[in-house]
């Protein structure tokens, strides 16, 4: 859900974009224009934090997202499984699109 409602976003000032710079054929001055690239560019800098700020999940998110129990995860975490780092509060940030190692035999 958060990647499409992020590329949505992408999209609409993408939008803006184009619109702006086809009213800049019409007219170099367009105050209209440089307001919509101007807000365009806000855009993509809030969506920038925003996905900096979401990039990865607690052990409870990832768990729930994968069908998996939390324990499960926990462990995973622990043995290197998964490309997680461990916060300086213990906890485990665990990268959105991470995949299990298979433990080697």
């Amino acid at each position: 859900m958060r990647d499409h409602v992020i590329e949505a976003m992408e999209q609409l000032a993408a939008t803006w974009e184009q619109e702006a710079t086809q009213r800049h054929c019409v007219s170099r001055v367009d105050p209209v224009a440089d307001a919509t690239l101007y807000r365009a560019s806000e855009l993509r800098a809030v969506l920038k934090e925003i996905d900096a700020a979401t990039r990865t999940l607690t052990v409870n998110q990832f768990a729930k997202e994968h069908g998996h129990a939390p324990s499960t995860v926990r462990r995973w975490c622990m043995r290197g499984q998964l490309d997680a780092q461990q916060t300086p509060a213990g906890d485990w940030a665990i990268p959105r699109n991470a995949k299990r190692i298979p433990k080697a035999s």
